[in-house]
């Protein structure tokens, strides 16, 4: 085991221990929580909107709220948990999102609803960014692609699991039945978490003010390029993806079951690619398997659209979907491993500021690919989707190329 250092702590490069198997599973779990809790509303909408004056169409603002609150809140928690360290952001965190979870169960009515979706977003937010940035702090260089590709694995597993257990829950009993059952689980999550991470100090990001940090990072061309990059690419994926299931009812006439069987296989696809691009990055590079990555999913969603339009198979259109979802994860995990590593002394502040730029580039992307669709045709949507992944790969190789071994073990042990 080489040595690593702990960001944040200045002094020699002091010798880590391995951090153990149930440190990375209640992170793993967290991050799965924490994505289901994004899209569990999906299913339940019905059920939310019979029971508590919803208006039905309104079901989507339960989402958004939850989103922006996260994108908002998300850098702030991220620069305090650089200064105070992540246990006391992440118990903070935790028990807010346990709190707010609940009470999205207990709501009578819409408004209810939406400050009770808003309070878990900030939750989310508080927790999301710090569980990637223990996950580097933890683990040494060298390991850090496989365990954010783990990580990221068990994020993206939620959108593949996350849906069919809530309308399971809801059919089996109650709507709410979800959301209580995901307040017990996340104390358990978090009595695996904070027992087991390691108590770094916050050194000497700790005695920065917080908008000489936020100054600092944004001065940094990396840390700017990485913010392009996550906008980009999430964007790119769910501005096509959220195209999906109108393609198949339109094109092909795929009922509701068939159009969830067919996205869970893809999200099969992201999780098995994030589990493999994380050990790739580890040897291969990270901003080099992200460039492979991000032009592979940029040719697949353009395929993708033009194969669509021309009514050629839909078994194509399914192997090409698979693809862009597998090559989708492989990018992502590497993704953030390379962002995990550019400032380590503000790690809290550039991964949480990234999260935010994932949901502003979710938000941005997918209102532009809905008005292609609608407006002209979806080759305009996948080619929108299309170049933003071809951005991806460009920032990354300009921008985020790694270090080599020297220069990135002196920079963690200076942070």
């Amino acid at each position: 085991m080489s040595p690593a250092s702990v960001p944040g702590t200045s002094g020699e490069i002091a010798p880590r221990p391995e951090p153990g198997k149930i440190l990375l599973l209640a992170l793993s779990f967290t991050a799965f929580l924490v994505g289901m809790e994004a899209i569990v509303t999906v299913p339940l909408i019905p059920g939310m909107s019979a029971s508590t004056g919803m208006p039905l169409k309104s079901g989507g603002m339960l989402v958004a709220a939850y989103a922006i609150s996260y994108a908002l809140f998300a850098p702030v928690a991220g620069m305090i948990s650089d200064r105070l360290g992540r246990k006391s952001v992440l118990a903070a965190g935790m028990g807010l999102f346990t709190v707010a979870t609940a009470l999205v169960g207990f709501a009578g009515s819409f408004s209810e609803l939406l400050v009770f979706r808003v309070l878990t977003g900030i939750g989310a937010g508080m927790v999301q960014p710090s569980v990637f940035a223990v996950a580097a702090d933890a683990w040494p260089e060298q390991m850090r692609g496989r365990v954010m590709g783990i990580v990221t694995g068990s994020l993206v597993a939620a959108s593949v699991l996350g849906i069919p257990l809530g309308g399971w829950l809801a059919e089996l009993g109650s709507w709410r039945w979800t959301f209580w059952l995901l307040a017990a689980l996340i104390p358990v999550a978090a009595a695996g978490l904070l027992t087991r991470m390691p108590a770094a100090a916050p050194g000497t990001a700790g005695r920065v003010p917080l908008s000489v940090m936020l100054r600092d990072a944004a001065a940094d061309k990396g840390v700017l390029a990485s913010l392009g990059a996550s906008a980009l690419f999430f964007g790119g994926l769910q501005g096509m993806y959220s195209q999906s299931g109108a393609v198949y009812r339109l094109y092909f006439d795929l009922d509701v079951g068939a159009i969830s069987l067919v996205l869970m296989v893809a999200g099969i696809g992201s999780v098995l690619g994030s589990l493999v691009g994380g050990r790739l990055a580890d040897t291969r590079g990270k901003s080099r398997l992200l460039v492979l990555a991000s032009l592979t999913v940029s040719v697949m969603i353009l395929l993708f659209a033009l194969v669509v339009d021309l009514a050629v198979s839909i078994w194509l259109v399914l192997v090409i979907q698979f693809v862009w979802a597998l090559m989708y994860g492989v990018g992502h995990a590497s993704l953030n491993a390379r962002i995990a590593e550019l400032r380590p002394e503000a790690r809290g502040t550039v991964l949480s500021l990234n999260a935010s730029a994932m949901y502003v580039g979710s938000a941005s992307l997918s209102f532009l690919a809905t008005w292609a669709f609608e407006s002209v045709d979806l080759w305009l949507a996948g080619l929108l989707c299309a170049v933003a992944n071809w951005g991806v790969g460009w920032l990354a190789a300009r921008y985020l190329r790694e270090r080599n071994p020297e220069e990135q073990a002196s920079s963690e042990s200076v942070h």
